[in-house]
């Protein structure tokens, strides 16, 4: 996750609120190694100075 967090600047955007966590399936039930789940970050291009 740190790669794509560096990425999002190294590409001039900046992240603008927060993460949002989205699981595929039931984390209730899944196997911990089945568990399927992202990270959603907003982003906007960076303003230019």
């Amino acid at each position: 996750m740190w790669k794509e967090l560096k990425s999002i600047e190294e590409n001039g955007y900046e992240i603008v609120g927060p993460p949002v966590a989205v699981c595929h399936n039931d984390s209730h039930r899944a196997l911990e190694e089945e568990q399927v789940s992202e990270c959603q970050f907003p982003v906007r291009k960076r303003r230019q100075e």
